[in-house]
């Protein structure tokens, strides 16, 4: 009879699983299975877990979007400013300036930027005659600004002339007397006028003087203006106007005008005649007082075939004319544009905004700030 071995103690039968282990052998096929099936589960809601937090967080494509069109209109505008030549508009929402000639024609391009100021209006962009096109839609803000280089210059003193006024004359009512003009003997008066400092030179434009005529009527005088020569003579003539008897009237004053007498020196005097033209003897009386005559710079002349000169005496005369003064020298401030600063912003969002400066290469010159 055989005897059933003695149980000392609990024991179990290990299992293949154990057994598996315990050899350091790989996993069986259910294990694989298994553990694959865990590993499914894991990620799916690792996924899940991702796509809930990232439908949590705000996406920015459209402030992106934004940015890159003002980007992108920024640089095409610096592009255009960069080589301005000339502006004929500075304001802070619009610009207009050329550039040199690209197509062709010999003839610069003009180009202009302009922005209602009105925000989600469009900004504008016109080139030379063509149609304007808007180049960037809901603008908040497109600003300029300008940064002008000031430089001051001395400009020389330009010659100015006066109005007509009168230069100098002589009128009186008391120790009058007449000269009767004839072939001849004739009557003039010396004068030379009292001019500004600064005066470079003077011209006459009419001169009047008082004359009546003879019984007959029938002559004609000559009334010219004579170069002084350093005795104070008449020399040279200058110009020569005639003057019929029959429009002299008597205590009225005969108004004959000039139109070549210029340019003459501060310094230099002239003389007025009243001449023999033509018509009987006497062809006019012309009125003078023949003494106590107090005036600078003017002598009463007659001729009897030559010149002679009679002082405290003087015709009733009255020359007009202009003055040419040299003026002050004058300080000019020119401006020219250095640098132009642009912002532009899309939308409300101030973070879509955009900026940049602008150096002028060839700095234009311009009015003023």
């Amino acid at each position: 009879m055989v005897k059933a071995p003695k149980n000392t103690g609990f024991t179990r039968p290990r299992s293949s699983f154990f057994k598996s282990f315990g050899r350091g052998a790989g996993f069986t096929l259910v294990e694989t299975v298994v553990a694959m099936a865990v590993m499914v589960i894991l990620l799916g809601g690792a996924a899940s877990a991702l796509m809930l937090a990232s439908r949590a967080v705000p996406t920015n494509d459209g402030l992106f979007r934004r940015t890159v069109e003002s980007t992108d209109v920024l640089q095409k505008l610096a592009a255009e400013l960069l080589t301005a030549t000339e502006f004929s508009e500075r304001t802070n929402r619009t610009v207009t300036f050329q550039v040199h000639d690209r197509d062709g024609d010999t003839v610069p391009e003009v180009i202009r930027y302009d922005w209602s100021g009105v925000p989600g209006e469009p900004l504008y962009r016109y080139y030379n005659q063509l149609p304007s096109a808007a180049i960037l839609n809901d603008v908040h803000v497109f600003q300029l600004s300008y940064q002008l280089e000031a430089t001051s210059t001395e400009e020389p003193p330009a010659p100015k002339e006066s109005n007509e006024t009168l230069l100098i004359g002589y009128d009186s009512t008391r120790d009058l007397a007449e000269l009767d003009v004839t072939s001849g003997r004739w009557i003039g008066q010396y004068f030379l006028p009292t001019l500004p400092a600064d005066a470079t030179g003077w011209k006459v434009t009419r001169i009047k003087f008082k004359a009546r005529p003879q019984s007959s009527s029938d002559g004609a005088l000559s009334v010219k203006l004579r170069r002084a020569d350093a005795s104070k003579k008449p020399s040279t003539v200058l110009e020569e106007k005639k003057v019929k008897e029959m429009d002299l009237i008597e205590d009225v004053w005969h108004d004959v005008s000039f139109s070549r007498v210029s340019g003459l020196p501060p310094t230099d005097g002239l003389c007025l005649t009243v001449e023999y033209a033509s018509g009987s003897d006497v062809v006019g009386r012309v009125r003078y007082r023949d003494k106590n005559v107090s005036i600078v710079n003017a002598t009463r002349l007659e001729y009897t075939g030559s010149w002679a000169t009679y002082t405290n005496q003087a015709m009733l005369f009255r020359v007009y004319g202009t003055v040419t003064t040299q003026g002050s020298p004058t300080v000019a401030e020119v401006f020219y544009v250095n640098k132009v600063g642009v912002a532009v912003q899309v939308g409300s969002d101030s973070s879509s905004r955009v900026e940049t400066g602008v150096m002028i290469l060839n700095r234009p010159e311009v009015s003023g700030p």
